[in-house]
């Protein structure tokens, strides 16, 4: 997914809001941590991906969209 549709900020501000850290996302969701990193610069993500962030994070997928306002659930 094109780093355009989702907001990769939002990412990282929503694991360090959770006091989590890339390896362990990575862990919660059994990916790579390098697979965090790109994802938190924007470099490359899956709607899959997202989907399984937001689950992490405990709030909506629409929620990691660029326009969204808030990393509130």
């Amino acid at each position: 997914m094109d780093s355009s549709f989702y907001d990769n900020a939002k990412l990282k501000e929503l694991r360090q809001i959770h006091g989590l850290t890339q390896q362990e996302v990575a862990d919660r969701i059994g990916i790579r941590r390098q697979t965090i990193w790109r994802a938190e610069r924007g470099l490359s993500i899956s709607f899959n991906l997202l989907n399984a962030l937001a689950g992490v994070y405990g709030i909506k997928t629409l929620k990691l969209m660029r326009g969204s306002r808030s990393v509130a659930a």
